[in-house]
């Protein structure tokens, strides 16, 4: 029997039988904070809802931060697995496991029932429960994947699952919660994505020791996740495009729903995201389906008030591909794609058709203009890009090794900005250096358009919104072969997840770590150290500079940026 089953017969008997000497007993036996829900007690301030100790803290003043100042044993039975730990959820009872000393993992949790049969391409539906308890020790399947680089082995349709990384003590306060989305462009990537080091490349043990909840999501992808079309919305359940942002937004609403059962504060719950998830965060900060879900937001590398296709754009982007299904613009279209196999539904899929999209229900008009108009959720928002985002285009352009090929391709792609504004913000001669100047130089004008620039103008449009907006630049020690800050390169930092780190890399990790933590705890990433990371102000883009040297920067790409946001001006008409 363990030392709390002990301590809760000793608590039983004293009841029961009203005996004040018993407090002598128990005097240093109970802790300040409630054990996991094992389906036998409940309650605030201990097991059972017993009194603390008289040496505790005044119960009435916690320090939510720091739940336990001495760390629990390592050889404690009741962190042992043979006695593992278990929380009842709306659903039913599971059974996580101890990652370490100091933090419980819930892997695996059905936050939707399965989107297969008769539900795919709908929206997704409060999950079934079950009656014996559910095994939570490992990550449930990815989500369909496009074919690609990056593809993972465990995919499947019944995808929609979340995990926990929780204290292993609950607190006597709510911790605040992180959620986060994956990126991958809307067609890859996993909450349970393959990393170096641990078993998930968001794996959420670092940050649960800094005292956070954190909670990682699948959600559908590609066709599956992001088909738009009128026929689909017209069923019952069904919804114009974006399955995917309605999966996320589902998951938030278990979260609401159930995460005071892990010691997370579903008043503080903070929604953040890398590249495409990035995005969907934004989107959240828009949706007014989402409003009251999350008090805070963090983007990474993502932005969403350049333009974003609308439900007739992406419908008509979709329709080559639904005529190769033989899948015809009538009543039984979703019953066709309905019987159509996985394969079958993701080969030869058309180039930007399955990604967010604007006119439904989610998102009823264009992000922008609900920033420009203040109608966005009232939340502070982190956010920032890397100093080499275009890294990730460089070998899309093999071929790019000429000044003429160079023109060629940079105005097929952005044929509405003069050439020569273009070639002035990106001479190939600044990156002479590198093997392949002209493919650098097109490679950075991508960055810089998609995600460095486009960041940015979220960030301004949000603060101009009344939002407190907190702005960096990641350039940390470079983990890539090439030696960029490319996208992607501070996730690791972010969830401690960097393989063998060197000095400097474990410094600046447990930096970023400290400041995202202190964000979702207050809103505000400030802790003790210098520099004071200031909010964004009118006309003092400042951001903080992420690096070995932590420094203010007060210039950064202005050029660039007032091209691009110029081109992003002319996608609307202005």
């Amino acid at each position: 029997m363990s030392r709390w089953h002990i301590t809760q017969a000793i608590v039983l008997l004293c009841g029961a039988l009203a005996i004040s000497a018993c407090d002598d007993v128990l005097e240093g036996k109970e802790d300040d904070y409630e054990h996991e829900d094992d389906g036998c007690c409940s309650g605030g301030g201990g097991p059972q809802g017993g009194g603390s100790d008289p040496d505790d803290p005044d119960p009435d003043d916690p320090d939510p931060d720091d739940p336990d100042p001495d760390d629990p044993d390592p050889d404690d039975p009741d962190l042992d697995d043979s006695d593992p730990p278990r929380v009842e959820v709306g659903q039913g009872d599971l059974v996580g496991s101890y990652l370490n000393s100091k933090v419980r993992g819930f892997f695996g949790i059905p936050y939707a029932k399965p989107p297969v049969g008769a539900l795919r391409f709908l929206a997704p539906q409060p999950p079934d429960g079950w009656s014996k308890a559910r095994d939570a020790k490992s990550f449930g399947p990815s989500c369909i994947q496009a074919d690609g680089d990056d593809v993972l082995d465990d995919q499947d349709e019944d995808c929609l699952y979340l995990n926990i990384w929780a204290p292993a003590r609950t607190p006597r306060t709510g911790a605040p919660v992180l959620v986060w989305f994956h990126g991958g462009d809307h067609a890859n990537g996993s909450a349970a994505e393959p990393a170096s080091r641990r078993g998930s490349r968001y794996d959420g043990t670092e940050l649960a020791q800094r005292g956070l909840v954190v909670v990682t999501v699948n959600y559908r992808l590609g066709p599956l996740g992001f088909l738009t079309h009128k026929k689909i919305a017209a069923v019952e359940g069904g919804t114009l495009g974006n399955q995917g942002l309605w999966d996320q937004q589902r998951a938030l609403q278990w979260v609401n729903d159930n995460i005071a059962r892990f010691g997370g504060d579903e008043d503080n719950v903070t929604i953040a995201g890398q590249g495409s998830g990035a995005t969907d965060v934004c989107l959240h900060v828009v949706s007014p389906e989402s409003r009251g879900l999350f008090a805070r937001a963090i983007q990474q590398s993502g932005g969403c008030t350049t333009y974003q296709p609308t439900t007739s754009d992406l419908q008509g982007r979709a329709q080559p591909w639904l005529d190769g299904l033989s899948c015809d613009d009538d009543s039984g279209l979703l019953e066709c794609l309905q019987d159509k196999s996985v394969s079958e539904l993701y080969e030869d899929l058309p180039s930007g058709a399955f990604v967010p999209s604007v006119g439904g229900e989610f998102l009823p008009e264009q992000p922008r203009h609900a920033f420009d108009a203040g109608e966005i959720a009232d939340v502070s928002i982190l956010l920032g890009s890397n100093a080499e985002e275009g890294s990730l285009y460089y070998d899309r352009y093999p071929n790019v090794t000429t000044e003429d090929d160079y023109h060629l391709v940079i105005q097929e792609l952005f044929p509405s900005i003069p050439l020569k504004e273009l070639c002035e913000a990106y001479p190939h001669d600044r990156f002479e250096d590198a093997d392949e100047p002209y493919q650098r130089a097109l490679a950075y004008s991508l960055g810089d358009g998609r995600f460095t620039c486009a960041t940015l103008d979220t960030a301004i449009r949000a603060r101009e919104a009344g939002a407190n907006v907190y702005l960096y630049n990641f350039d940390g020690p470079y983990l890539d072969e090439a030696g960029d800050a490319e996208h992607g390169a501070e996730v690791p930092y972010v969830f401690g997840t960097i393989a063998a780190p060197d000095d400097d890399e474990a410094e600046l990790s447990d930096r970023i770590q400290s400041y995202w933590s202190q964000f979702v705890r207050e809103g505000d990433p400030n802790d003790d150290t210098d520099p004071t990371w200031q909010p964004l102000a009118e006309g003092k883009p400042y951001r903080l500079n992420l690096s070995s040297d932590i420094t203010v920067l007060k210039q950064f790409r202005d050029a660039e940026c007032t091209l691009w946001r110029d081109y992003y001006d002319s996608e609307f008409g202005n």
